[in-house]
């Protein structure tokens, strides 16, 4: 079994934000941990968390339903 929740932090720990952000977008389905992490990490105008919104919003808008098929997999 694959522990991504280690992988994240190790990733933090390094500080690699990006890549813990990647981790718990893609293999956590945790938007919202990763925007709390890149909010604690860099702060309310940080780049990476203003990247990250920018394709969370983009995902929305031209694919509605992918966050939610994602979850219930």
């Amino acid at each position: 079994m694959y522990s991504f929740e280690y992988a994240a932090a190790f990733f933090l720990l390094g500080g690699a934000l990006k890549d813990c952000v990647n981790v718990c977008v893609k293999y956590l389905n945790d938007i919202q941990l990763a925007i709390v992490v890149c909010r604690l990490y860099e702060g309310e105008n940080g780049i990476i968390l203003t990247s990250l919104l920018r394709e969370v919003r983009a995902i929305d808008f031209f694919f509605p339903s992918y966050f939610k098929k994602k979850k219930n997999k």
